[in-house]
């Protein structure tokens, strides 16, 4: 005769109990690569503002890179400068400004037209498909934006109504190679809200 401390021993209750446990042990394993991933996607939005694409190539190349790595959104924002009616008396841009007019004699004398919006997208894309592999190039969603007028402001501008959150320079100094970064620039460091990174003129491929 079975009494109660000799009864058969009732399991049914303690399958459930091992069952919960496995499936927060599956819930945990899945959320680490979730955690990992949203720790890898640091940026959302990166912006390379340039002036001349021949000389900031290399902040445009790792624009893309790095736009790749985050699967972020890239914006190439190409600004124009106006014609200058009021100039500015910083002894650096005076220079700056010297060495633009002897390229342009040198160029053949009088100053080139300005291209238009969709040449100037063209001609940036067409480098950046020359410097970066076919796919890293189809992983980035990128945009190509043309501003004319004050490089800081638009830079700024743009940065705060599009939420950038990472913004990449060339470095190139002002004429001459003097180790100063050109006043546009300067400019941009002190009004940038986003972090910066600068890309110096030897930066390998």
């Amino acid at each position: 005769m079975l009494n109660d401390h000799t009864a058969a021993p009732d399991f049914s209750t303690s399958f459930p109990v091992a069952s919960q446990r496995g499936e927060l042990a599956v819930q945990s394993e899945v959320q680490q690569p979730d955690a990992a991933t949203v720790h890898r996607a640091r940026f959302t939005h990166l912006l390379v503002p340039i002036q001349r694409i021949e000389q900031e190539i290399q902040a445009a190349v790792l624009g893309v890179e790095m736009a790749a790595l985050h699967r972020a959104k890239l914006t190439v924002l190409h600004v124009r400068p106006p014609v200058e009616t009021d100039p500015s008396p910083h002894w650096l841009d005076a220079i700056d400004r010297l060495y633009q007019a002897l390229d342009r004699n040198a160029e053949g004398g009088s100053p080139r037209a300005p291209d238009s919006d969709d040449s100037v997208r063209s001609g940036i894309r067409q480098l950046l498909r020359r410097n970066v592999s076919e796919a890293l190039w189809n992983r980035v969603e990128m945009h190509l934006e043309c501003r004319v007028g004050a490089f800081a402001d638009h830079v700024a501008r743009f940065a705060d109504e599009r939420i950038v959150d990472l913004l990449i320079m060339s470095s190139v100094p002002t004429r001459w190679w003097l180790p100063i970064l050109p006043a546009p620039k300067r400019q941009v460091l002190r009004r940038a809200s986003p972090q910066v990174i600068l890309v110096g003129p030897g930066a390998a491929r």
